[in-house]
């Protein structure tokens, strides 16, 4: 063994520390030693078999011996025994018997296995002993990962993309879980989400064979896989590998050992491993970052791997997990804008679509697919495309081997993965098997499947890549080629995706040919797409995301295929064609000059079209037409364009053009019925009558006008026929010549005013007429009238009303309550009132509000008055309202009253008001009358009498007209004295400090405020210095010390605070005697507590005298007196009562003894001393002064406690929830005040409180108590304590040890400080309820902390909704609650809200407090329940008897509501409840008259509060019929009749209201006089009734008589009556007059007759004149209606047309109107937008022309400036513009070469340069396609550029001539000027987009423009220049372009059109109700009398036949006679 000197150095090191002979070196050392030859050569003998890799690395290591984590180097011993006796040298263990292991777990034990360690990647070999754990602690150490030579050939590319990164770690995981058992091949991916700097960590786990220490450092080694281990790996592939088993995913997917590392750096900076073998309980971690790498050198590359114990949760596992760190976000994003979710959804279907044949089932399961495709039998061929496209492929792939998950979603559930679209959207699957020649000898077996994507509904249905969408946003991805769809080959390596490998087509594969005559044409092969299943014979690059396709088995698959392939693929390929929804078509005749094929038919989508068919185009508006030819481009046998069709428009009469359009843009046929409907429909479109509109310069003339207006401009549209009306086209107006004419006429008169003719119009069908600003001179009535040259056209007429001028003067007038009124200044005026006239006084209602100026003088003076501004100024009847006006500033003199004299001035008008007395205003300053306050005042006297008045703003003396005629000034007094006086409405207060209270003063009738008499000041300063001791002299006249004090005079009107004024008084000692001051003369017996308070025992005999001080003040304290005389009284000595005593040698009074108590109390003593006091020398005061104090008395021992509370507090009221004061003291069994230490020994005292109610229902509680230690100045415990409660309470004080007895406080707890809002008493308040409920009331209270009500006022409760989740609230609260005495409440809720919770916040507004919370349960909607069992059966014309309901809500409980808002509906009326039952739930509605006809009548009974609050209930009422009075009939007796009366007579019994009645009975008949005759002759006979049976009524009620007949010649001829009568007495008889005519009274009966057939003929005449008159209204009415349905229809469409999600059926007035008012507030709002207007012209000659450019355009020939002309939205685009064009953009362009001579001429001299442009000295835009064609489409605005062809074109946005925008009226000028100057300008989004566009124009040698990125607001010049670096952007700013005008963007344009359609809608709307509602009643009416009328002429008609056939008959006779 050799050393080496770091090692010796290191040795010496520790054996002088620790006495240490072991060997140590570091866990991460590796030294590399030189080698002895000997050494060399014995280790290369046992390393021969090693790869030269392995061995240059090992057979220069050394071996390590590890030892609990220390370890020890050796040179590499030879064999083991010279191993063993090594380590045994090195003294590490004390046991004979060592025991040794590698990092791999695997025991060393012999030469074998020593020998095996060697030729292993291992360096470190662990001792341990029998019993030991060998890895105690976890081995770490550096192994060389230095890349292997074959990583050369290995390597390839390096491109990733993260799917394909993510790829190389799954097929790592899936290769390591290929031999796990079914079921249990499981990988998980977690990707987190990134943190705050954006980085996130990828990790792969798979439950895998694991990998040992030598596998992982091997796997860290870049170009070492497993496959490297094997021999086969290097040599040719076999023949069994060639052609493979039958198992596509073989799970051999990780080959080549460069991939994993590779991608892992792509993605982050650090890789961590950790994994486990089953058969080994250790774990292998190794991290790999670039700074570990290149901290080892340049050289060798080196990382550490650590070796560990496994956790008990990893015992049992097997596993590998891979780490990858700080992986940046981008690395994830599919593109830069995408979010990290979408782009994890993309990565989850890239890797479900690589993956796929792993985690689904393998595709040669024969159930699962069908590969054999049999012939389509002739069911087959007959379905329709469609339902085959429902039928399935056969069952779905199930779930394959292997579980791939990602963030815990296993991919077998990713539906929409390429693969799965493939598989789902692909027809008729067919499966191919090759064999392919490796190039080597070998064949490999490929399987090939193969689906076919029909063309359906002219759509390709081959799924689009996702990459497609990416690298095309902006195609229409349904008309997108089938080139870009990527037909061909996916390539699936092992099972495995090959994601950018892709294959064309195969050999077999073939097109054009036929089969069976029919030709396989290209498209049919590009709508295929398959899939090959490759095996390992064919290579892949290592990143496997290619194929290598110059390998020579590409070369020979490619032209794979037998002759049996070629056939099926020639099958299979027509077979699957027949799904095609393509193009048929009959060839006619093929045209060489034109290269067109005509066709006989062509049919498309099943449908076919011929010659002369109707079809109907797909253009806006519609179009049709019949086809005139069909053809196509190209010969019959090759289509090579699409069809076309020429058609013949539909026209009202024959065209002699023909159009040309794409079969694409035909919808359909037309039947040809239908067609001649539409040719009646184009005779529709000729005009019909003449509308005034609204045009652009002429809005509709107003109906009136004021005289002076002028019309300027009127316009009208000529209509058509149609339904709506139309207007009429141009192409109609120039064919037919048509002219309109207008005359206007002045009624008065009859004067034709104007006349006027139009042949031109401006738009088609429309036509202006100018009237030079007709004026209106006159007033009266002005009738406009407009026909048409064209016959029959309907003329409009349009009457204008003119009124009367201008006003011309106005006047003003007070409007006043009283007649003299005394105003207040700073008080409002009286209302004034002003008219505006015109020059003959007539009153001229104001239009608006005119501005007015307001002056005002006071009369007699000259001094101004001030007005203020902010009076209410309004126009109410026409008149100006002038209120809250008021005078703040004016002289009143020293009356403080004058007259006011205001004046109104308007438009050069102006006024006066009558004078109005004005008085002194409020007054805001206080002054004195006499200041006494400049003199010395001493204290304790009184300050001399003075007054005080007050002022307003102006200066004027305040008078208070309430004031009492006498003063009566009285000091308030206490409130607990009788007859108290109240205070003053106005009053002034003196404060201050020398002021024992303060003194109240009123005015007096002048207005004076006296201080005097009772309301003197008095004097009384407080002393707060201290007692001089010294003696001092009785009198003081000269006082040399003073004090000063201020006096406040505050004024109060009604208890407010007015104003306030201060002054100082000087005050000067007192001598007075004022204060006593006890002296102890016996201090040895006493102890002094405090200030007049003393200690003494019990029974003691004690001596006080008295010293008498004097009041002092003015700056001197209280000073000692001499030499008194008095009268001393005390408490404890009667007898000394009024004693004569006189002060000794120490100016003190002595005083009686005095005996304390003789038990242990307080004693309160008094004495009080009498003497006399000279103030001025002349009167002397009496002076009693009293001396009051204390001697406490020691007593016993504690015994009980006495608790009261502190100052300040009254026991009858203590606030909930505040703190308050106890004073705690202690008594002794007398009733003495003691202390603690007065206690026995030992006895501890130590007070709480306890707190209790008078009732268990009250809640109370102690919050917090403080309880102080005790004050033994004040003998007492101080304690604080807050409590919670409300009610009589008791606060009990206790001691914890007992040892005092306890004491009960009671007081009465009153309600907190506001500290929450609560709803009816509760803090959260949940309220279920039902759509249509009505809530009274929920009360809103503000409580303290307990729920305690708090009286508070003017509070304000604020709602908040919260998570509606898009719903509407479920109610509206209407109006805002206030709190008054702490309540308030939401009254009047209509619940409206949909089911749901909703939750109310209430809170209070701009104050802090607990907010209450109220959940509105909405279950459903309330229902009506009717009580009464349905039908309702009432007899008829009687009253209903009483119907009961209920509402319910959803709960089945009965609401109780307002029953005002409960009705009923019947028969068109609607009748209120009239009263309730039970709890005011049933509602009875009573005295409801029946109705008289009998039958079934709807009854509807509603519940509403408002219009969108409404539950309605059906039923229905069933009227019966009364009992029957009498006979009633419909049928007719013939009024005159020789024999036969009637056939199928009908009669039935009736009501008195004529209801049918069903009876049982007979009818009969019988014949009498009409008339009883005064005398009868004896030879009369009556006429006999043939048929005198009775005729029973049958079941429906109905008698019948078939034939009632008379014996003929039988009777006289007469008037005789037939009678019906029944068998019930109860049933009146019924007679029918009728004459009877005997044939022997012919000839008198002809005449009869004739007389009779004339009057018929009269009558019916006059009836058919009343039906003709009722047809022609009803008919007037029925077209009135119907146009307006069509209005209303047109309206609709235009809706639905402008707007596709207008809802037809939802469009109700109420929504109608919320959408307008919706309109309207976007255009407020978008008119209130600001807009950037251009940037001011810099050359003064430009602002010049920009001047005159506005003036007028014809005069001046400038049409304005390009900085004026042209506008673009957004700034930064501006600016570029501004760098690209710069002064060019203030370049002056006019009309023609003219006007730039002119100017040329005119500035040609300047030293202001300018760019001027004429329009017809540039060239316009000219698209060589464009066809000039009558009827082709409006020009687009924007030109038709493109790019140059096949350019990139990602991000490119538009050309810039096509983004600037420009007003309507210069919108023209694009094609010209537009183009001139920004004809080369190109914008792309980015930068980048823009060089990439530029790079491919110069590849192709191609100019290319100015290019603008918008993203970099950067300028690449046509010439390539960029400017590069820091942009001054100020100078850029000079030349910006505005924003385009608000209203002249295609927004508002829109928004307008949008308001006019929904007004249209709401006008036709509402006119159609108006007319029907007006006129329906009428029509009814009308169609009644209609219905009689015609009954009645069919009668007469009728009667009239029969008469002429009677005549007919008797003239017969006559004639045979």
């Amino acid at each position: 063994m050799k050393s080496n000197k770091k090692f010796d150095d290191k040795k010496r090191k520790n054996e002088a520390d620790n006495n240490n002979n072991k060997k140590f070196v570091s866990p991460l050392r590796d030294n590399k030693k030189a080698k002895s030859s000997n050494e060399s050569t014995s280790t290369e003998m046992v390393l021969k078999n090693l790869p030269t890799s392995i061995l240059s690395v090992n057979s220069l290591l050394q071996v390590l011996i590890s030892r609990k984590g220390q370890r020890y180097e050796l040179e590499t011993p030879a064999t083991f025994v010279k191993f063993k006796n090594e380590v045994n040298t090195l003294n590490i263990i004390d046991s004979k018997v060592l025991l040794f292991n590698n990092l791999s777990n695997k025991s060393i034990q012999d030469e074998i296995s020593y020998q095996q360690f060697l030729i292993s990647l291992n360096n470190i070999i662990i001792v341990y002993t029998d019993g030991e754990n060998p890895l105690e602690q976890p081995e770490e150490l550096m192994v060389d990962v230095t890349p292997s030579k074959s990583i050369l050939l290995k390597a390839g590319t390096s491109d990733y993309t993260t799917s394909n990164a993510f790829a190389e770690f799954i097929d790592n995981a899936i290769q390591a879980v290929r031999s796990n058992p079914t079921g249990d091949k499981t990988v998980k991916i977690n990707i987190k989400k990134p943190d705050s700097r954006d980085l996130s960590s990828i990790s792969f786990w798979d439950n895998g064979c694991g990998m040992s220490k030598d596998d992982l450092q091997r796997w860290a080694t870049m170009g070492m896989s497993q496959a490297d281990l094997e021999q086969k790996s290097q040599d040719t592939i076999t023949s069994s590998d060639s052609v493979g088993s039958d198992k596509t995913a073989t799970g051999m997917i990780s080959r080549f050992g460069v991939g994993a590392k590779k991608a892992a750096f792509y993605l982050g900076t650090e890789i961590l491993v950790v994994t486990k073998q089953k058969s080994n309980n250790w774990v292998n971690e190794a991290t790999i970052s670039l700074d570990i790498l290149s901290a080892t050198g340049d050289q060798e590359w080196k990382i550490p791997i650590k070796v560990r114990e496994s956790t008990a949760a990893e015992r049992s596992q097997q596993f590998t997990e891979v780490t990858i760190k700080n992986v940046p976000i981008v690395k994830l994003l599919l593109t830069p804008t995408s979010t990290f979710e979408d782009s994890i959804v993309s990565l989850k279907r890239e890797l479900a679509h690589i993956y796929y044949y792993y985690i689904h089932t393998d595709p040669t399961d024969q159930s699962h697919y069908h590969f054999e495709e049999e012939e389509d039998s002739d069911e087959e061929d007959n379905t329709s495309p469609t339902e085959n496209d429902k039928k399935p492929n056969g069952k779905p792939p199930k779930k394959g081997e292997y579980n791939l998950l990602l963030n815990d979603l296993d991919l077998v559930n990713i539906p929409d993965s390429m693969e799965s679209l493939y598989i789902q959207h692909g027809k008729k699957i067919k499966c191919f098997e090759l064999l392919v020649d490796t190039g080597a000898g070998e064949l490999a077996k490929v399987k090939c499947h193969l689906r076919y994507f029909p063309y359906i509904q002219e759509k390709e249905t081959l799924p689009i890549p996702y990459r497609v969408f990416l690298e095309h946003p902006c195609e229409d991805f349904d008309q997108l080629p089938l080139s870009l769809r990527k037909p061909g080959f996916e390539v699936f390596w092992n099972g495995r995706l090959i994601p950018e490998a892709h294959i064309e087509r195969l050999g077999f594969m073939a097109t054009g040919v036929r089969l069976d005559g029919e030709k396989i044409e290209e498209k049919y092969a590009q709508r295929v797409k398959g899939a090959l299943f490759l095996t390992s014979a064919f290579p892949v690059n290592q990143n496997k995301t290619h194929i290598i396709k110059e390998h020579p088995i590409y070369l020979n698959l490619e032209k794979s295929g037998s002759r049996n392939n070629h056939n099926e693929w020639k099958k299979w390929i027509l077979r699957c064609h027949k799904l095609d929804q393509d193009f048929q078509f009959e060839t006619d005749v093929y045209d060489a000059v034109s290269n067109r094929t005509y066709c006989k038919s062509v049919s498309i989508s099943g449908c076919t079209y011929y010659r002369e068919d109707g079809i109907q185009l797909l253009t806006r508006p519609a179009v049709h037409g019949t086809i005139k030819q069909m053809y196509f481009s190209g010969m019959p046998e090759l289509r090579t364009s699409s069809f076309f069709l020429t058609i013949e428009r539909l026209n009202y009469k024959p065209l002699d053009q023909f159009e040309t359009f794409p079969i694409n843009k035909v919808k359909g046929k037309v039947a040809p019925a239908e067609f001649e409907k539409l040719r009646e429909l184009q005779k529709l479109r000729m005009p019909s009558r003449i509308k005034i509109i609204e045009a652009d310069k002429s809005p509709i003339p107003k109906t009136e006008y004021m005289t002076g207006d002028t019309i300027t401009w009127v316009s009208v549209a000529l209509l058509d026929s149609s339904k709506p009306p139309k207007e009429v086209e141009k192409r109609i107006i120039d064919m037919e010549s048509i002219k309109i004419d207008l005359k206007i006429v002045y009624q008065p008169t009859n004067e034709l005013v104007l006349s006027s003719s139009s042949s031109s119009y401006y738009e088609p069908g429309r036509a202006s007429f100018r009237l030079s600003s007709f004026p209106f001179n006159r007033t009266g009535a002005y009738v406009f009238t407009f026909t048409c040259s064209y016959p029959n056209v309907n003329p409009a007429t349009h009457y204008i009303k003119v009124l009367a001028g201008d006003p011309k003067k106005i006047s003003a007038e007070y409007q006043l309550e009283s007649d003299s009124p005394r105003i207040q200044l700073e008080s409002p005026l009286p209302p004034i009132i002003v008219k505006s006239l015109d020059e003959h006084s007539n009153e001229v209602p104001f239009s608006d509000l005119p501005a007015l100026e307001y002056t005002g003088s006071i009369v007699g003076s000259k001094t101004a008055v001030k007005f203020s501004k902010d009076f209410d100024v309004d126009i109410v009847d026409g008149r100006i309202m002038i209120q809250n006006m008021k005078v703040i500033g004016a002289n009143l003199g020293d009356d403080g009253e004058a007259n006011l004299v205001v004046s109104l001035k308007s438009k050069g008008m102006s006024c006066k008001l009558d004078p109005i007395r004005l008085i002194s205003g409020p007054p805001v300053s206080i002054s004195f009358v006499e200041d006494p306050f400049g003199e010395k005042v001493m204290n304790l006297t009184s300050v001399p009498p003075f007054s005080l008045i007050l002022r307003d703003k102006s200066g004027n003396v305040y008078i208070n007209e309430s004031a009492p005629s006498a003063p009566a000034s009285q000091k308030p007094r206490s409130r607990s004295k009788k007859n108290a006086i109240t205070t003053p409405s106005e009053y002034i207060v003196a404060t201050s400090t020398v002021l024992e209270e303060s003194i109240v003063v009123t005015s007096d009738v002048q207005g004076y405020f006296n201080f005097q008499d009772s309301k003197a000041l008095f004097i009384k300063e407080k002393i707060d210095l201290p007692f001089e001791e010294t003696g001092a002299p009785r009198r003081k006249s000269t006082p040399t010390a003073t004090s000063t004090v201020h006096v406040q005079f505050t004024f109060y009107k009604e208890k407010n605070e007015i104003c306030t004024v201060e002054k100082q008084i000087i005050i000067t000692p007192s001598s007075k005697p004022a204060f006593l001051k006890l002296i102890p003369l016996s201090e040895s017996s006493l102890f002094r507590l405090e200030e007049d308070s003393y200690r003494a025992m019990s029974g003691s005999s004690l001596q006080f005298g008295i010293k008498v001080y004097g009041a002092g003040g003015g700056g001197r304290g209280p000073y000692e007196l001499s030499k008194l005389k008095g009268k001393i009284s005390t408490s404890w000595h009667p007898s000394s009562h009024q004693l004569e005593v006189a002060m000794n040698g120490a100016n003190i009074f002595e005083l009686p003894t005095l005996i304390t108590d003789k038990i242990s109390r307080a004693m309160m003593h008094w004495v009080s001393i009498k003497t006399d006091w000279d103030m001025d020398e002349k009167k002397a005061e009496k002076i009693d002064l009293k001396k009051e104090f204390s001697i406490q008395t020691t007593g016993g021992a504690p015994s009980t406690f006495f608790s009261q509370f502190g100052k300040g507090l009254l026991p009858q009221k203590i606030r909930c929830d505040s703190e308050v004061l106890i004073d705690l003291k202690l008594n002794d069994k007398r009733g003495n005040v003691v202390t603690p230490s007065e206690a026995k020994a030992g006895v501890e005292i130590e007070p709480y409180f306890v707190l209790k109610t008078s009732s268990e229902a009250q809640n109370a509680e102690i919050k917090s108590c403080i309880i102080e230690p005790f004050n033994t100045e004040k003998n007492m415990y101080p304690c604080r304590i807050t409590m919670i409660g409300y009610g009589e309470l008791t606060l009990i004080a206790k001691d914890k040890h007992n040892n005092v007895a306890e004491f009960p406080l009671k007081f009465t707890m009153i309600e907190g400080t506001a500290s929450q809002v609560r709803v009816n008493g509760l803090s959260k308040l949940s309220v279920t309820c039902s759509r249509g409920d009505y809530l009274e009331e929920i009360k809103v209270t503000i409580c303290d902390t307990l729920g305690n009500v708090i009286s508070s006022n003017g509070i304000e409760i604020e709602y908040e909704w919260v998570n509606l989740q898009g719903n509407p609230p479920p109610l509206q609260i209407k109006s805002k609650t206030l709190i008054r005495a702490g309540v308030g409440s939401i009254k009047n809720m209509d619940i409206t809200g949909v089911e749901g919770t909703y939750e109310l916040r209430v809170s209070t507004k701009n104050i802090s407090m607990q907010e209450a919370t109220i959940y509105f349960i909405v279950k459903g909607s309330a229902t009506i329940r009717l009580h009464n069992s349905a039908p309702i059966a009432v007899i008829s014309n009687s009253i209903i008897p009483p119907i009961k309901i209920s509402l319910i809500n959803p709960d089945g409980q009965a609401l109780v509501v307002q029953k005002s808002n409960v009705r009923l509906m019947l028969h068109m009326k609607s009748f209120v409840c009239s009263s309730t039952e039970l709890d005011g739930s049933v509602y009875i509605f009573e005295d409801i008259p029946g109705p008289r006809k009998s039958g079934e009548y709807p009854l509807k009974f509603v519940y509403s509060t408002s219009v969108t609050n409404k539950v309605e209930f059906d039923s229905s009422l069933v009227v019966l019929p009364d009992r029957p009075v009498k006979l009633c009939t419909s049928s007719i007796i013939a009024p005159q009749t020789s024999s036969v009366l009637a056939k199928d007579f009908v009669i039935h019994a009736a009501d008195q209201n004529d209801n049918k009645v069903l009876v049982n009975g007979s009818v009969f008949a019988s014949i009498e006089l009409s008339k009883q005759p005064q005398s009868q002759s004896s030879f009369f006979t009556m006429p006999v009734l043939i048929q005198t049976d009775p005729v029973p009524f049958n079941n429906v009620g109905d008698a019948i008589f078939p034939l009632l007949s008379l014996r003929e010649s039988v009777g006289l001829s007469q008037a005789y009556r037939i009678r019906f009568t029944t068998n019930m007495k109860e049933i009146n008889s019924h007679s029918i007059e009728f004459v009877y005519t005997n044939s022997k009274e012919d000839i008198d009966k002809k005449v009869e007759l004739e007389s009779q057939r004339v009057s018929l003929n009269k009558e019916i005449n006059e009836a058919s004149s009343q039906i003709d008159t009722i047809k022609s209204t009803l008919a007037n009415f029925t077209s009135k209606k119907e146009q307006l349905r069509l209005q209303i229809e047109e309206s609709k469409n235009n809706l639905l047309r402008f707007d596709p999600s207008f809802d037809k059926s939802k469009a109700n007035p109420e929504e109608v109107r919320k959408t307008i008012q919706v309109i309207l507030q976007e255009i407020d709002d978008m008119n209130s937008q600001p807009r950037r207007a251009a940037s001011l012209p810099s050359n003064p000659i430009s602002r010049e022309m920009s001047e005159l450019a506005r003036s007028s355009t014809e005069e001046t020939g400038i049409i304005g400036l390009v900085l004026d002309l042209f506008c673009i939205e957004s700034k930064e685009e501006a600016r570029v513009i501004s760098k690209m064009a710069g002064r060019k953009l203030e370049t002056v362009v006019v009309l023609n070469k003219d006007y730039l001579s002119r100017y040329y001429t005119q500035f040609q001299h300047s030293r202001n340069p300018v760019h001027f442009m004429s329009l017809d000295l540039i060239s316009a835009f000219h698209d060589r396609n464009e066809q000039s064609s009558q009827y082709d489409q409006p020009r687009s605005t924007k030109l038709p550029l493109q790019l140059v062809p096949n350019a990139p074109t990602q991000g490119f946005v538009d050309f810039l001539v096509n983004r600037i925008q420009m007003k309507e009226k210069h919108e023209k000028l694009r094609r010209s000027l537009g183009w001139t100057l920004f004809k080369d300008c190109i914008v792309f989004q980015s930068l980048k987009d823009g060089m990439a566009y530029r790079d491919f124009c110069m590849k192709m040698k191609r100019n290319c423009g100015t290019i603008i990125a918008l993203n970099e607001l950067e300028l690449i010049e046509s010439s390539g220049m960029v400017m590069v670096g820091k942009k001054e952007t100020a100078t850029d700013d000079r030349f910006l372009l505005g924003q385009l005008p608000i209203s002249e963007s295609p927004d508002f344009a829109r928004l307008h059109h949008k308001r006019h359609l929904w007004e249209t809608f709401k006008r036709v709307n509402h006119e159609q109700y108006n007319y029907i509602k007006t006129n329906s009643p009428g029509v009814q009416d009308d169609m009644n009398k209609k219905a009689k009328l015609e009954e009645k002429v069919v009668d007469l008609k009728n009667h009239y036949q029969n008469v002429c056939e009677e005549i007919k008959k008797i003239e017969s006779k006559l004639n045979q006679q």
